[in-house]
């Protein structure tokens, strides 16, 4: 039955006062302040498809599919390639969080460097802030593009949770959620999952996605990499209430800026025996690593990274759980922690080869992407002609990351005035960011001083670089 002229007139009535509906609403709620809408974006962009298929010339070819959330950035380094794999050409799939979208940007631009893009192809699929649950999915999506390895560095965001949509909810808000209404559209239809987060519960969760991996890739035929999580172990963690206020810290602060040194270690040492909190482990790894004890420091400031409440770095817990999966599964292994402390004055990560709280400096994640090729090379691939190692050019020097450290001190900073700490015990208590050569495990301890000069004791206390 044809539609008469009623029912036409009526459905354009309906979509023009849609239409006025809508726009009127976005005028409406222009007037009112509202949340940023990058982090809806980075939500649905981040499950949407990295890749689209696209028919030609009776093949299939994958599309690269622009990203505009900050967090998704790595995207600028993909390339089309056809789905159907060409003898000799190998294609690496890349899934995990941040560390790993910038480690499969690196195998790009090897494979560009190489001049050979075309034989050595990058799924990169990590995403930045990503969880257990998006790492998850990203997988299978990335099983669609036919690789032949999987690199998988995750471990920082283990306690991280993210939203799972629906593919069809995705591709209605993709269109609609650009605005203040679909920022209202997201919030309805995009919660949170409630999950549990307890250690075991997560541990149990990334097992079972390892599992998944090594169900699909083996030895014998995809092989898989795993990489453990360097993190930088001079970043102070949060701080719970009390952790400034408590009298034992403040009489072991009192000792320490009177002078009386070995006083103010035993006295924090027993504190920390009785309330084994991160902040004052943190405080007792620094105050040993200014004496020289450096074994002492290392235990304490890796038991104050363990005990982080703010959960933001993988911790050595982490780390051995990744060696173990990867033995029992008979994965390939870089161990980028082992490494990093290992080239690391005292084998303390800190600002030289870090740069903030999780994340490598940029020549460091090149030089692991170097050696991971290397890994799949000399177990798989041996036809790969690699380049030579990359060597640094340029020699660390102190004051050349201050603002990425002072950074770090404003954010802390901000963090705490929310919680309702005092600015002026904040700065006596938590100043210790700044690049300071005689804290820093980057350089030795032992300095002569200059004519003219004050020690380096009283350099320390009068610009309120230690917490004591």
């Amino acid at each position: 039955m044809r539609p008469n002229k009623r029912h036409c007139a009526l459905a354009a009535l309906i979509v023009a006062g849609l239409s006025i509906g809508w726009l009127a609403a976005g005028a409406f709620l222009s007037f009112f302040p509202m949340e940023k809408l990058s982090t809806d974006r980075f939500i649905i962009e981040s499950q949407a498809p990295f890749f689209t298929k696209r028919a030609q010339d009776g093949q299939v070819f994958l599309d690269p599919v622009q990203k505009t959330a900050p967090a998704l950035w790595a995207w600028r380094g993909q390339r089309t390639f056809s789905l159907r794999r060409n003898p000799g050409t190998h294609r690496i799939l890349v899934i995990g969080e941040s560390s790993a979208e910038d480690i499969g940007y690196r195998l790009a631009e090897f494979a560009q460097e190489m001049r050979k893009a075309d034989r050595l192809q990058i799924v990169n699929l990590g995403i930045g802030a990503g969880s257990l649950e998006w790492t998850a999915e990203k997988l299978k999506e990335g099983l669609q593009y036919r690789p032949d390895a999987i690199v998988l560095v995750f471990g920082h965001n283990l306690f991280y949770t993210h939203p799972l949509v629906s593919s069809w909810l995705a591709d209605i808000l993709r269109h609609f959620g650009k605005g203040k209404i679909g920022h209202l559209l997201v919030r309805a239809f995009v919660q949170n999952t409630s999950l549990n987060i307890a250690p075991p519960s997560r541990i149990k969760a990334f097992d079972s996605l390892i599992g998944d991996i090594a169900s699909r890739g083996s030895p014998s035929s995809i092989p898989v990499l795993l990489a453990t999580l360097p993190s930088n172990e001079m970043v102070p963690p949060g701080i719970s209430s009390g952790d400034l206020s408590d009298e034992r810290y403040l009489e072991a602060v009192f000792l320490r800026r009177s002078g009386r040194r070995g006083a103010a270690v035993l006295k924090l040492g027993n504190a920390v025996t009785e309330s084994p909190r991160a902040w004052w482990r943190f405080c007792l790894g620094l105050w040993y690593l200014e004496d020289g004890h450096s074994l002492k420091a290392r235990q304490y400031l890796g038991a104050a990274l363990s005990s982080d409440p703010y959960e933001h770095r993988a911790t050595p817990e982490i780390n051995d759980f990744i060696r173990e999966s990867s033995r029992r599964h008979g994965f390939l292994l870089f161990d980028a922690d082992r490494w990093i402390k290992d080239k690391s004055p005292y084998h303390i990560p800190g600002w030289r080869d870090m740069a903030d709280n999780q994340h490598l400096r940029r020549f460091n994640f090149r030089l692991e992407a170097w050696h991971i090729l290397n890994a799949l090379k000399h177990e798989k691939w041996p036809e790969i002609h690699l380049p030579p190692e990359p060597q640094r050019t340029q020699p660390f020097h102190h004051g050349v990351y201050f603002w990425d450290i002072f950074g770090f001190f404003i954010s802390q900073l901000n963090q705490l005035t929310r919680e309702g700490q005092s600015p002026q015990k904040i700065t006596d208590g938590v100043a210790v960011f700044l690049p300071n050569p005689q804290l820093s495990p980057e350089s030795p301890r032992s300095r002569r001083r200059r004519p003219g000069t004050r020690s380096a004791r009283s350099r320390r206390s009068g610009l309120g670089l230690l917490p004591a």
